[in-house]
């Protein structure tokens, strides 16, 4: 498909809140964040053109019980979620008022159908899909329950207890690297600190 200099782009930001509870020894109601990084020139390039290969540089996030304990659960974690994500790299922990957390850093594939999605194996993927009229691109966060299933049955294995997968923050940044004003319909999320209920143009 090609992309025309005049088509208008519209680029639909569905909003998930999901939660991640570990329960094990040491750890109960661990959250979990999720911050994918997105550029609109690769989403474009991936929906419009079928361009493969291409992933999302991404932040994650786990609480733990104490940030003084931080090497310990780095190398659990590590062990744990390594093999559910590309580049699973531990960045440190750090202290959020009452809260700490361990940060890592990952890569997300990004994917333009089912058949592309169902070649990766990452627990979760961005999607960016062109629609029939080539005049809007849905991009949207994607879970694979097969991955998710294994990794809990890692998490069951190593602390006899199994994950849970609830309400886990879900938060895009989107760079505008292109040379022109895009448009967003976005709803039912919360844009710079903004609640948005239903879906509105920006």
């Amino acid at each position: 498909m090609s992309n025309s200099p005049n088509m208008k782009t519209k680029t639909l930001f569905t909003y998930l809140c999901w939660a991640i509870f570990i329960a094990m020894t040491g750890i109960a109601g661990c959250k979990m964040s999720v911050t994918p990084e997105l550029y609109l020139t690769d989403l474009r390039d991936v929906a419009v053109n079928g361009t493969e290969g291409l992933s999302v540089p991404t932040t994650l996030s786990f609480q733990i019980p104490s940030s003084s304990q931080c090497e310990k659960y780095t190398a659990q974690f590590t062990e744990l979620m390594g093999s559910s994500f590309t580049g699973f790299t531990a960045k440190g922990c750090e202290d959020r008022g009452m809260e700490s957390y361990l940060m890592a850093n990952v890569s997300l594939p990004l994917f333009s159908s089912g058949e592309a999605w169902q070649e990766v194996k990452s627990l979760f993927g961005i999607g960016a899909l062109l629609s029939e009229g080539e005049e809007e691109i849905s991009v949207f966060m994607a879970l694979d329950l097969g991955e998710y299933a294994a990794l809990s049955e890692r998490v069951k294995s190593e602390f006899y207890q199994e994950l849970e997968l609830e309400s886990s923050t879900i938060k895009f940044v989107i760079n505008n690297d292109s040379r022109k004003t895009e448009s967003f319909n976005v709803g039912g999320c919360f844009l710079n600190a903004e609640p948005v209920t239903f879906f509105k143009e920006f």
